[in-house]
């Protein structure tokens, strides 16, 4: 027994001194994390306050300070790890005061080191995208952007806009904890869920930080690739980040057997875009998310590899295409109720009230879209209606409100480029006293 103890004392002892080193380390870097929750949660009520007197988040941590300092409450530039603070408004309502933990980083999917006080809004819902298996829709999906959950339902991705800032921030909330991943762009439009529930592709508009174009986000290393400075495939564009010089560019569909996104892409050439020209078949491409190769889509290439498809704008528009409707809630429900079919009278008071409901969301510039397109529709048939009549009053109003939708549309400052263009495409036809060459009431 003593030859035995005398053998493995070394190594237990070198055991036991290893064990209380790393039990030394954590000690500190524990109540390093504690006492910069503390901090932050002692400023929570200065983000409040801030709230409650102009009614937006701060636009930035410098903000909070003398907002701080003027009203004597607590307030600190840095965590307990000597690291800046960072301070987030990406609602009216939703904001996110992070420190970086002791490693200095955002976090990952597979990190979860970050210190997080935030406020947003209770009960995050979202949807599901389903396999589309015949005649596909190329038309991006809007209500996603009020949420989306990953494939295996552990993650939602979610765009938030503020109307102050004129920023929109993808963000992905885990379920199951209190890790928010955010997206570094200030002006994302669209996104879509890869299939290994690890990346996301989203488009997004010029910056002052970032150029725009079609971005893939790792969410396991926080690596966001714009993938327009990489192509040749794609329309040019100047290395000018104003508005003018981006590309009108949207998703249209994702097809997770071949791991490919398909989208729209088309330069611009005058502020004005009509929309059955820019969704259609000339202007799509799709990228090979595996590969990260962008290509031009042909129709052999379509139909070997998607089948059926259809442009939503020449023909048989579908808002809930591609949507799990069965278990969704909020505004996201409502979306799926909305008919496209039956009175017209019936179908812009109910997407009206819709449209009102969404105002302060992403939704809002789509839902002016669709509005815009029924009093087309409405425009028409009263202007059939009235060929032999000498009164022209009614066909006259139904005129003026699309105008003035598409008008609202075009001036949307948080709306995509391409969207915006669109609204100027419509007003331009409706000041003309000309329809719109669509009609998306459903027969």
């Amino acid at each position: 027994m003593k030859i035995f103890m005398q053998a493995f004392a070394p190594l237990f002892i070198s055991w036991l001194l290893s064990s209380c080193w790393l039990f030394l380390l954590y000690l500190p870097v524990h109540d390093m994390t504690a006492d910069t929750q503390k901090t932050m949660l002692e400023m929570k009520p200065s983000v409040q306050a801030y709230i409650k007197t102009y009614h937006t988040p701060p636009q930035s941590l410098a903000e909070l300070r003398v907002f701080s300092l003027e009203h004597h409450s607590a307030f600190s530039a840095y965590d307990s790890f000597s690291q800046r603070l960072q301070f987030q408004g990406f609602s009216d309502n939703s904001w996110l005061l992070r420190s970086f933990g002791a490693d200095g980083d955002r976090d990952t999917l597979l990190t979860h080191d970050d210190v997080i006080v935030s406020a947003f809004p209770a009960g995050l819902t979202g949807i599901h995208l389903q396999k589309q298996k015949e005649n596909k829709q190329l038309f991006y999906p809007a209500i996603s952007l009020l949420g989306t959950f990953s494939s295996d339902h552990r993650l939602l991705a979610k765009v938030y806009e503020q109307h102050q800032q004129l920023t929109k921030h993808l963000l992905v909330h885990a379920l199951n904890d209190s890790k928010i991943l955010t997206s570094q762009y200030e002006h994302v439009d669209e996104f879509f869920w890869l299939a290994d529930n690890k990346h996301i592709v989203f488009t997004s508009d010029h910056s002052e930080k970032f150029f725009g174009g079609l971005i893939l986000w790792n969410l396991e290393t926080n690596e966001e690739i714009n993938l327009f400075s990489h192509s040749l495939a794609v329309p040019s564009q100047t290395s000018d980040k104003e508005e003018e010089s981006a590309p009108f560019i949207s998703l249209a569909y994702y097809d997770q057997a071949q791991n490919d996104v398909y989208f729209f892409v088309k330069n611009k050439e005058r502020q004005a875009l009509a929309l059955d020209d820019f969704i259609s078949d000339k202007n799509l491409y799709v990228l090979h998310a595996s590969s990260k190769i962008i290509a031009k889509v042909t129709p052999d290439y379509l139909q070997k590899n998607l089948g059926s498809v259809h442009f939503p704008f020449k023909g048989n528009f579908n808002h809930t295409r591609g949507l799990l409707c069965d278990q969704v809630a909020g505004l996201q429900k409502e979306w799926c109720e909305l008919p496209l079919t039956g009175n017209l009278e019936t179908l812009i008071a109910k997407w009206q009230a819709y449209t009102e409901k969404v105002i302060e969301t992403p939704l809002f510039p789509y839902c002016l879209l669709i509005l815009s397109s029924f009093y087309s529709d409405a425009y028409v048939d009263q202007k059939k209606q009235e060929s032999r009549s000498e009164d022209k009053r009614a066909e006259e109003l139904l005129r003026s409100y699309g105008t003035e939708l598409a008008l609202t549309l075009s001036h949307n400052n948080t709306a995509p480029l391409w969207l915006k263009s669109v609204g100027w495409w419509m007003w331009e036809s409706f000041s003309q006293g000309q329809p719109l060459p669509y009609k998306i009431l459903q027969p």
